[in-house]
């Protein structure tokens, strides 16, 4: 299996991990199910069939439209609602990137954006479930950097 394969597996698979992490410390598996799903159409639609990839503009519309739910969600107030409609915002943009024909940016923002997930989700998680995630994640991540500096390498 080429290196590249392996990454587009392996990056969905720290997306998925990521949202899950985060579903976790939200109390909300709603969206963690979406990107899971996402992220497995995007692998095999996207990456492997190549039948549907998001334009640039397309992904900057949507983009938009992501940052336009974004500040509804954050301007009332209540700041209850400020790290919710951040994480909000993170889920949104990666399942636009996961669309998007893989490039080395936008393997970076992939890995990015999760990481920056799991450190929203660690601000609300309390459960015992999240540390052993956390390992997990974390030898993911490992091996998806690894991948990516081999895909890089050979590009």
């Amino acid at each position: 299996m080429k290196v590249q394969r392996l990454l587009q597996i392996n990056m969905a698979a720290l997306v998925s991990l990521g949202t899950l992490l985060l579903g976790m410390g939200q109390r909300s598996g709603w969206l963690a199910t979406v990107v899971i799903v996402a992220a497995a159409t995007s692998v095999y639609f996207t990456d492997i069939l190549e039948q549907f990839q998001l334009s640039r503009r397309a992904a900057n519309i949507l983009a938009v439209v992501a940052v336009a739910i974004f500040v509804h969600d954050f301007l009332p107030d209540d700041r209850s609602n400020y790290l919710p409609a951040i994480a909000n915002l993170l889920i949104y943009l990666q399942i636009i990137h996961l669309y998007r024909k893989k490039t080395i940016r936008i393997y970076w923002q992939l890995a990015t954006l999760s990481l920056l997930q799991v450190v929203v989700a660690a601000v609300v998680s309390a459960g015992f479930e999240f540390g052993p995630l956390l390992v997990i994640y974390m030898f993911v991540a490992l091996s998806a950097l690894c991948l990516f500096f081999l895909y890089r390498e050979t590009a």
